[in-house]
């Protein structure tokens, strides 16, 4: 994008790979952010589509949910649901 935010040069198509369930895009759209099948985030830039490693995800139920601008920070958040059951005998008795 330019200055007056208008798009510059000819759009690409990026497919993230189908069997990936976590994909987030940046907020200025210079590149998408997932996880492959082995567990390492992987970064595609829109502009060139030139895929590179950053790390190694999370283990567990985690999920990604924002990135910054530069890439550098991800926000990860893990859904935890705790309970307990109680048996109460003979209340009204």
């Amino acid at each position: 994008m330019d200055a007056m935010g208008r798009q510059k040069g000819t759009p690409r198509r990026i497919p993230p790979p189908a069997d990936i369930p976590y994909v987030l895009l940046s907020r200025n759209r210079d590149f998408l952010v997932y996880i492959n099948k082995v567990g390492e985030i992987c970064r595609v830039w829109t502009t060139s589509g030139k895929e590179e490693w950053i790390g190694k995800a999370l283990p567990g139920e985690v999920e990604m949910q924002d990135v910054s601008w530069d890439g550098k920070e991800i926000l990860w958040t893990k859904s935890e649901m705790r309970s307990k059951l109680v048996l109460v005998k003979n209340v009204f008795e």
